[in-house]
């Protein structure tokens, strides 16, 4: 098909763009899927990078991930030891998100080895296919049009021959050459740098979720209080509450191939542990709106407070954070605002739904439509939150934040 072939022109074209450019977009992972994925898991320091050399002209002359980030292992919470591990990536690569290894810092990493690796992109291909030879003669002619309105003309069968006998010889030559290789099993969503104080609660969640997952199929009830306790935590919250609640951050569930469902309602206490966490440990980040949605049933005066001192903070940021909007929405709400869309939606006729996060007003009407909202709804003046500096950006819950 050609359109796949258009949006991989799209990827090679943005993957040449300088380093640290904005990450594209890749399906969310979280950290029960990274444990279970995995061959091992590890504390790590970045030792070193190795750059493979490119021609400036060609900068994906070959297999991609011919840059090796050597980690030097701290700690092992899954798998087998080992004292160093050689991880492929490219350096070079946006998009999708590639893996970040800072040199000198500590990475939690999530790793697999080539044969793992192929083995999934194998199975992935097959069901692909699979589903591909049982489309209906309806949708084989709409997938053509759609072709059509790139400026392609669908393939002969004989060129689809051609096209699939090509992509088998490209899969071989790539698993003979990731044979013995290590990666990273979910690219940016699987290197964490969690401050160090932090390293205890992943350290804990990821040995539950390990013994878990080995004992077979895992309880929906102990999956569930897994995710509960991920919540609970600042440092862990995305990873759980995103299972918990994946529509309330529209981001990331708008290319979640999977569009999984949240589990069925939270219990009254179940809500009560997540809020007693987040006044515990409160976050400035897209988990505040996710937690306000989530804890929407929930009157709490506590929460209110913590989430009105954590909109304090991110009004101080700058640039203003995309999902602040929405954050204040939800805090508003929780004041007594019946339609709080109506103070931070702008007439805009290119924006219609779904697409509502175009269609909020501007980030510098944001703090003037704020202190109007306090005025009229009797929000209380509190001191803005205070939360750790994030360490290093764009990977886990914040790809492509």
């Amino acid at each position: 098909m050609r359109k796949p072939a258009l949006a991989f022109a799209l990827v090679i074209f943005l993957a040449s763009l300088p380093r640290n450019a904005s990450a594209y977009p890749i399906p969310p992972v979280t950290l029960w899927q990274l444990v279970q994925q995995a061959d091992v898991v590890v504390l790590a320091r970045v030792e070193r990078i190795e750059y493979a050399e490119r021609p400036a002209d060609k900068p994906f002359d070959g297999p991609w991930d011919r840059d090796i980030a050597v980690l030097r292992v701290l700690e092992t919470w899954k798998g087998r030891e080992k004292t160093e591990i050689p991880v492929s990536f490219c350096s070079t690569m946006i998009c999708p998100a590639p893996p970040r290894f800072e040199k000198g810092e500590v990475v939690l990493a999530f790793l697999e080895t080539g044969e793992t690796q192929t083995l999934r992109w194998r199975a992935e291909r097959a069901e692909t296919e699979a589903k591909r030879r049982l489309r209906t003669p309806e949708e084989i002619a709409a997938e053509e049009e759609e072709m059509r309105k790139y400026g392609y003309e669908p393939p002969t069968p004989e060129q689809e021959a051609r096209q699939d006998a090509d992509a088998e010889k490209s899969v071989r030559e790539y698993d003979e050459w990731a044979a013995g290789r290590w990666f990273a099993v979910a690219l940016s969503y699987s290197t964490l740098y969690p401050a160090e104080e932090d390293r205890p609660v992943f350290r804990e969640l990821v040995a539950r979720a390990v013994r878990l997952q080995a004992a077979g199929k895992v309880d929906p009830a102990d999956r569930r209080e897994w995710l509960i306790s991920a919540a609970e935590r600042r440092a862990t919250r995305w990873q759980g509450l995103y299972e918990l609640t994946p529509v309330s951050d529209s981001l990331h569930y708008s290319y979640d191939d999977e569009r999984r469902d949240a589990p069925e309602v939270l219990s009254r206490e179940e809500l009560a542990r997540i809020a007693r966490g987040f006044v515990r440990e409160p976050s400035v980040d897209s988990t505040l709106m996710m937690l306000l949605t989530l804890l929407a049933p929930l009157p709490d005066e506590a929460v209110d407070r913590a989430a009105v001192a954590a909109i304090e903070t991110a009004l101080e940021k700058r640039p203003k954070a995309w999902w602040l909007p929405d954050a204040m929405a939800r805090t508003l709400e929780r004041f007594g605002e019946k339609n709080p869309d109506s103070r931070l939606t702008q007439e805009n006729p290119d924006c219609k739904p779904p697409r509502l996060v175009c269609e909020r007003v501007g980030s510098t009407a944001l703090p003037e439509i704020w202190e109007k909202a306090r005025r009229e709804l009797g929000i209380p003046r509190v001191t803005p939150a205070t939360v750790p500096e994030r360490r290093v950006s764009g990977v886990g819950g914040e790809t492509p934040d």
